[in-house]
């Protein structure tokens, strides 16, 4: 390969081999593999559904392996059988992924320069071993809503979700014993469950907040258990 050849396939993105086999309605596994880091990708259907590298899941795992600056990329059509842990559209996940790229600047730019080869192989293998993903948790996943405190409603990341309580990020700024109600929805189609909460802690690590919840309708909390034991491993 010529220095100008190489030099036009180092502008290949992550997002724009992972855009193409969304835009195709693929389903199978993108296997993603830099020089320091590595994992999968899960699609059906053209669907982003979940990710997962050594020690992240969800989002948080797509946005590393996009946002990989060198390497290769695999993917390798079949059935998903695993977990859901992302239901946001594709569109929405890559624009973010790239609005984080962008963010580093040109830190992202000097480890992108000279990057290494990136590879597209779309192959029918069903039966392929591949690493899959842990099935997700009771409480694990990753839904959004909206957090209306007086007059005041920001929305909100939920991170972790049970019976009596959830981990979730907001822009909002909390304290300890704020109350607030909250509105989610289990699925886009379903009706919105609807929680009074109130903030046991705060993380400082991340800016996540523990929250109980203080009253939930018996219907809601029915819906809530059918959809916890679904997720159940």
């Amino acid at each position: 390969m010529d220095a100008r050849n190489k030099k036009e396939l180092s502008k290949i993105h992550v997002t724009d081999l992972l855009q193409f086999c969304c835009l195709s309605g693929l389903t199978g596994t993108a296997e993603i593999r830099g020089p320091s880091r590595k994992g999968h990708v899960y699609l059906k259907d053209g669907n982003i559904v979940d990710a997962a590298t050594a020690t992240l899941r969800g989002e948080d795992a797509l946005f590393k392996l996009v946002n990989t600056p060198a390497g290769e990329f695999e993917f390798h059509e079949g059935s998903f059988t695993g977990g859901q842990t992302i239901r946001k559209g594709w569109e929405f996940l890559l624009l973010e992924a790239a609005r984080l790229r962008d963010a580093q600047g040109e830190e992202w730019e000097e480890q992108a320069e000279g990057a290494g080869r990136v590879v597209l192989s779309l192959r029918r293998v069903p039966h392929k071993r591949v690493s899959k993903p842990p099935p997700a948790g009771p409480v694990t996943t990753t839904l959004t809503g909206l957090i209306r405190m007086g007059n005041r409603a920001e929305e909100c990341i939920i991170d972790r979700l049970g019976l009596d309580e959830c981990l979730l990020r907001s822009l909002a700024v909390f304290r300890k014993g704020d109350r607030f109600e909250m509105t989610f929805r289990l699925h886009p189609a379903s009706e919105p469950i609807r929680i009074r909460g109130e903030v046991l802690s705060i993380r400082e690590d991340d800016l996540s907040v523990h929250v109980r919840f203080l009253s939930v309708d018996s219907a809601d909390k029915d819906a809530l258990k059918a959809h916890l034991a679904g997720m159940s491993p």
